[in-house]
């Protein structure tokens, strides 16, 4: 009886030990499935062309889920919605890739305590990419400047990097620039500042500007424009004589000026029986100016005619005026006498 007993007890215990047991496994294999149950799946990779401006990442999940990113230098991408619950369709929006290089970026997905990190790396190729550029502040692709030191600054529209040069028409011109550049390198919208030096000369001048591009190959490109320079002015000089009551004195007035912002270096008059050849008589006198007048009396042998004229020199060069005949008593005047003076550069 006691060992029947007994026998019963120990089946009863070990009975219970497994249903103890077995409800203890189920528990915890519950309590597993609830913590793994949450889940987000997205494509790793998506790509879009160089000129398309979308794309959809599709997010396949059953929690809170957040999406976040680096745009680095692709500065117009944008991603919508950056958070979510369950399943959503993201939306990449993006203007047409212009760079010469693949654009990249990489959307980080988690949820909301930071589990379950997924990742889709985004790649936009470079687009058919062609160089563009183009001058936004000039009228037919030309700079024309005064002869004096001039600054100009030109607007460029452009969608890749640029690099601009002078080019000039002569080698001296190369070793002594009057044409300079700042700013000459930038890239997509800008820039560059053309100096252009005063031009001391009577000669009108030019120079080309070139602005190289590269395409997506790497062969260049240009575009062009032209700085072109006016002369300086030539000075002036205006003259006139009478003769005085003694016979022999030629009473000479003269007006001089250098016609720009140049000093006279030099101005007088000229007198002689025959129109050349001629020295020049200096009445450069006091402080640089850039006009004067001169007033003088010379006195000559009677019965010839004199050929007077002024002269005014600057830095650009040197001008005569007309001749003016002076006859003295006793000579047969000219056909030309006591013409009206007028400027000519001799």
């Amino acid at each position: 009886m006691n060992i029947v007993r007994k026998s019963y007890w120990l089946g009863a215990l070990l009975a219970a030990t497994c249903v103890f047991s077995a409800c203890t496994s189920n528990d915890d294999a519950n309590e597993e499935n609830t913590v793994s149950s949450n889940y987000i799946v997205v494509s790793s990779k998506v790509s879009m062309s160089g000129n398309s401006q979308a794309a959809t990442v599709e997010v396949t999940s059953n929690c809170h889920w957040k999406v976040t990113y680096d745009k680095g230098s692709w500065t117009d991408l944008l991603v919508t919605p950056t958070e979510g619950t369950g399943n959503t369709v993201l939306t990449i929006e993006s203007s047409v890739n212009n760079t010469e290089s693949d654009r990249v970026v990489v959307l980080n997905f988690s949820a909301d305590d930071g589990s379950l990190p997924r990742a889709c790396t985004v790649t936009q190729s470079a687009g058919d990419f062609q160089a563009e550029l183009s001058f936004e502040n000039l009228e037919g692709e030309k700079f024309t400047s005064s002869y004096e030191e001039t600054t100009k600054s030109i607007t460029i529209k452009s969608n890749t990097t640029w690099e601009a040069d002078v080019i000039f028409e002569t080698e001296e011109e190369d070793r002594n620039p009057w044409c300079y550049l700042a700013d000459e390198k930038g890239s997509g919208n800008g820039h560059f500042t053309i100096v252009v030096t005063d031009n001391q000369t009577s000669s009108k001048r030019s120079a080309v500007i070139l602005v190289a591009t590269s395409n997506k190959s790497g062969q260049q490109q240009y575009t062009s424009m032209i700085v072109e320079q006016n002369a300086a002015p030539l000075p002036t000089a205006t003259i006139e004589g009478t003769v005085g009551e003694d016979g022999v004195t030629i009473s000479i007035n003269g007006k001089v000026s250098s016609g720009s912002k140049y000093n006279l270096t030099d101005y007088g008059y000229c007198i002689s029986r025959d129109p050349k050849p001629r020295e020049k008589i200096s009445m450069l006198s006091g402080a640089s100016v850039t006009e004067n007048t001169f007033s003088t009396t010379t006195k000559q042998e009677d019965g010839y005619t004199y050929y007077i004229c002024a002269y005014s020199t600057t830095v650009v060069g040197t001008t005569y005026s007309e001749d003016y005949p002076v006859t003295l008593p006793g000579a047969t005047p000219g056909n030309d006498d006591n013409s009206s003076p007028s400027l000519t550069r001799r």
